[in-house]
């Protein structure tokens, strides 16, 4: 019996027939549209870095920030105000372009700050605080990347986390236009 041996030119049938039944819907892109925790949080709720706006039902636009590249923020309806034992002010979803680009979680008080904080780093190591003075860390992953920030004046904490691939599309654009620096810190809603 003969075997027949597939050549280089049957492996590249393959590899595009495979390419072309992969749904694009953003998954893969950007990575990560299944079990992302703990090594990178691209998915969060049912929503995956790059997902399209038009593909998620009950989003409500509350926010636009220009000076973050003309992110528009969202909330989902219904949307359960915690995170773990944190109770949150918000969460809202960024989008640049149509497509799932970061989401930021909002505490008020210590207590809340404290849980979110103990999750984050319970959750995720390499937390890098640059002044040792300030609550301010950060946290930088394959996919994603993370800024976790207290302001102990106004009581008032928060999560950031942005899509690494989005981000460098948005400096890009930045750096092409010359527009204002993006800045991925803190804002309030």
């Amino acid at each position: 019996m003969k075997r027949k041996i597939m050549g280089g030119g049957g492996f590249l049938m393959i590899v595009v027939m495979v390419a072309l039944l992969v749904p694009l819907n953003g998954w893969a892109i950007f990575g990560c549209q299944e079990r992302c925790l703990p090594d990178d949080p691209g998915k969060f709720r049912g929503i995956w870095w790059g997902q399209y706006l038009g593909a998620l039902k009950d989003m409500k636009l509350v926010n636009a920030d220009r000076a973050n590249a003309g992110e528009l923020y969202y909330v989902k309806r219904d949307d359960p105000l915690t995170f773990g034992d944190a109770k949150l002010e918000y969460v809202q979803y960024g989008f640049w372009r149509n497509l799932y680009s970061s989401v930021a979680f909002g505490t008020n008080g210590l207590q809340n700050w404290e849980a979110l904080r103990r999750i984050c780093f319970e959750n995720f190591q390499r937390w890098q605080q640059p002044d040792k003075y300030v609550e301010k860390y950060y946290w930088t992953g394959r996919h994603s990347a993370m800024t976790l920030q207290y302001n102990e004046a106004t009581g008032l904490g928060q999560l950031y986390v942005y899509s690494k691939v989005i981000y460098e599309r948005q400096l890009a654009l930045a750096r092409s236009t010359g527009s204002a620096p993006i800045s991925r810190g803190f804002w309030q809603q």
